[in-house]
């Protein structure tokens, strides 16, 4: 297990965990608002100082002079005194997350990296504190002029680099060394140092409920002094020339990382004035506090977004256009991630060079806001807009190159109306623009030369087998290409026969999933991967595939597609017994293999010593296992035959058993057993099923599971009242071909 696999653990276990549930269990909570409040469990207060934020998953306890707080582990550790290692264990459990075992050199160094970082991030938020606490009124009125109430200013701990911090972190303990590793002071070779935001506004990134990284603003207070004229000044890190800074303090956080938990709307702005304007007004709302994000963290941005409803981009808006630019890269990034991304303009009055959204807040106020994420525009009619109405020709094509990429995984209905808008807009014929959006840029797909295919006077089946041999050719070269690597949401999937259907295969929140293929996924298969035309007087003219032929292929599957049974994270043995450990497809076992990048080369001596084998069981019985409360050998027997069976299941011809797990009472570790061997079989839980009472229910549900591809089905809460009658269960276990394809895949 490396960093970055230590760390999706403690993610996933955040994100598992509902840390007012969790504070319940030590101190009594009452709703106040959007928030929930409490009394102090370490000082005196006359008021309720503890305070929980369910949307951000965060607390603090205001009673403290340095105002602690953070994330569910935080909480733990300030609650009962353990130590993270021991909150992480605890929140787990619960949840079902197994966290491994550590002990070898690299889990110390991965937990050292975790602790390090949290700790560092407890400096940087007394710091906060101290900043906003010595603030003097002149200055905070210096944030009031840019509309920031106190709620907002003692919320986000906004202040002002005033000196003396130096001292106030001496007389809490904090040694020389740690003060200076937090890049917030600047020592001289005489021995003295100087506060780095000195006379700064000094703006502070949240994550998790702490202080992560901040960023300085010059103020009517500032020095003229040369090495200080600069507008903003970033925290700096770790370099040759300040090796005194610790290397976990990196500019790597968004500012306003905690907003991005929302099932909502999120916002996107450029500056943090902006990004607080906004949560001011009632949005989520992030910032990389510039016009766009950095390439390095275009996939922390896919993945920040992943559970909002829509996206939008709200940049300024000025008189150079660098702020739309921005807008459309950004939303380039996540239109091609799948999410639901708009565009919103700010009205800019004449004369004005540059608005921004905290101008416009402090100006016209929170509607204002609103009626601009309202009207905001989705990326294809935004490109749109942008072209000039006189535009025709050859100008019109390139401008719509653009919108044609914007619009490869719009629905029918979307693609329509756009072109219905670039017809009217542009007084062209619809079947020209449709034409002009379906072809694909430079007449390649992937790097691959596209065929032609003219459909004027020919029959269907001509067309089909004409289609067959473009749509098989051009995947089997993107299989080939693809080195292992599924395309992502957005993009066109992999195609393979399942179960007498055509399937795609595409990542979605970065795991891949087998979908069934309809009409119009089908479609934009065949547009990508083939030149189509008609003859119109003597001369091909472009055109779309004939809808008619994606039905077709979509009914019957054309041949040349490799089956694919299913789709795994683990490497396992091939029914050769051959470990399949690369990957990629898989054709003697009709399977895909995505491994987690992180786990890197798995080698597996082909002669194990005695020593190695005794290591790999005390790995799965006196580590995995030791803890469940297995009654006797034969369970634990069994417990261990379920974790290796999903590794071994093509080795074995025949069916082979369901594993029950049951115990007398509730809490027993039913579900952690479960989960324990899911993590290890597939690199993660998988979703527990209810066995539902009707059986065709039962039929479908198990269809559905086979279908997915996956080497795990787990049911959960079967009553101890009823005896499981079904047919249909009965039959999918006891048949020796799988009942979705009668073909010879075993799950």
């Amino acid at each position: 297990m490396d960093t970055t696999t230590f760390k999706k653990v403690i993610e996933d276990v955040k994100a598992r965990t509902d840390l007012a549930s969790v504070a319940r269990r030590h101190v009594e909570l009452r709703e106040t608002g959007h928030h929930l409040v409490g009394r102090s469990m370490k000082n005196t207060d006359t008021t309720p100082s503890l305070v929980v934020w369910p949307a951000t998953q965060t607390w603090r306890d205001f009673s403290s002079g340095n105002a602690v707080g953070g994330d569910c582990f935080a909480f733990l550790q300030y609650a009962t005194g353990c130590t993270f290692m021991e909150a992480l264990r605890e929140l787990a459990a619960p949840v079902g997350i197994v966290i491994p075992g550590g002990g070898t050199e690299q889990a110390e160094r991965e937990l050292h990296e975790v602790q390090e970082r949290r700790r560092l991030a407890d400096l940087l938020t007394v710091a906060a504190r101290f900043y906003c606490d010595e603030m003097p009124d002149s200055v905070r009125w210096e944030y009031w002029q840019r509309g920031f109430t106190d709620e907002t200013i003692d919320r986000l701990s906004l202040g002002f680099g005033r000196p003396g911090l130096w001292r106030h972190l001496e007389t809490l303990g904090i040694s020389e060394t740690d003060r200076l590793a937090t890049g917030l002071f600047v020592p001289f070779p005489n021995g003295g140092r100087a506060d780095y935001f000195q006379n700064r506004l000094v703006f502070p990134y949240w994550c998790g409920g702490r202080v992560v990284y901040f960023i300085g603003r010059r103020s009517a207070q500032s020095s003229d002094a040369p090495w200080d004229q600069a507008k903003y000044k970033k925290l700096r890190g770790r370099s040759e020339k300040h090796g005194y800074i610790s290397p976990w303090i990196q500019n790597d956080h968004f500012f306003g990382e905690d907003d991005a938990r929302t099932d909502d709307v999120l916002l996107v702005c450029e500056g943090i004035a902006d990004a607080i304007s906004a949560q001011q007004s009632g949005f989520r709302c992030i910032s990389p506090v510039t016009t766009t994000f950095r390439k390095q963290d275009h996939d922390k941005l896919v993945r920040l977004t992943a559970r909002a409803k829509r996206v939008v981009i709200v940049n300024d808006n000025e008189e150079n256009g660098a702020g739309e630019r921005g807008a459309v890269e950004t939303a380039r990034v996540l239109h091609a991630a799948g999410r639901d991304v708009r565009i919103g303009t700010i009205p800019r009055p004449v004369g004005v060079e540059k608005i921004d959204i905290n101008d416009l807040v402090r100006v016209q106020g929170a509607d204002a806001l609103r009626a601009v994420v309202e009207f905001a525009k989705s990326l294809p009619t935004f490109l749109i807009d942008r072209i000039p109405a006189s535009a025709r020709g050859r100008e019109l094509g390139e401008a719509l190159k653009p919108v044609a990429e914007a619009t490869g995984s719009a629905s029918p209905l979307e693609r329509a109306e756009l072109v219905a808008a670039i017809s009217t807009r542009f007084d062209q014929r619809r079947e020209d623009v449709e034409s002009t959006l379906s072809r694909p840029p430079a007449g390649t797909s992937d790097g691959c030369a596209l065929p032609s295919i003219v459909t004027t006077g020919k029959q269907q089946s001509e067309l089909i087998v004409e289609a067959t041999q473009a749509l098989t050719a051009q995947n089997a070269a993107r299989i080939a290409a693809a080195d292992g690597v599924v395309p992502g949401a957005g993009a066109m999937p992999l195609l393979f026969a399942r179960g007498g259907r055509v399937v795609g295969l595409q990542r979605e929140c970065e795991l891949p999933r087998i979908t069934p293929l309809n009409d119009t996924a089908m479609f934009g298969v065949l547009v990508r991967s083939a030149n189509w035309f008609v003859d119109r007087r003597a001369e091909k003219v472009a055109s779309p595939p004939p809808m008619t032929t994606a039905r077709d292929l979509v009914t019957f599957v054309p041949p040349g597609l490799s089956e694919l049974d299913a789709v795994l994270t683990t490497p396992v043995f091939g029914r050769d017994g051959t470990l399949l450990n690369r990957p990629g497809y898989h054709a003697s076992d009709r399977l895909w293999l995505h491994t987690d990048s992180s786990l890197g080369a798995v080698e597996v001596p082909s002669a194990p010593t005695a020593a190695q084998i005794a290591r790999a069981r005390s790995m799965l019985v006196d580590e995995l296992l030791v803890d469940f409360p297995l009654v006797s050998e034969s369970d634990r027997a069994h417990a261990v035959a379920a974790l290796l069976l999903p590794f071994a299941r093509r080795l074995i011809n025949g069916c082979t058993p369901l594993h029950l797990v049951e115990a007398p009472t509730a809490g027993s570790g039913k579900g952690l057993l479960s989960s324990a061997i899911a993590i290890v079989a597939t690199g993660s839980v998988i979703t527990a099923r209810t066995l539902p009472s009707d059986d065709d229910e039962v039929r479908k549900a198990i269809t559905a599971q086979l279908l997915a591809g996956g080497p795990l089905v787990v049911i959960d809460n079967l009553s101890e009242k009823r005896t499981v009658d079904s047919p249909a269960l009965a039959a999918a276990l006891t048949s020796e071909v799988c009942p979705l394809c009668q073909g010879s895949c075993r799950l």
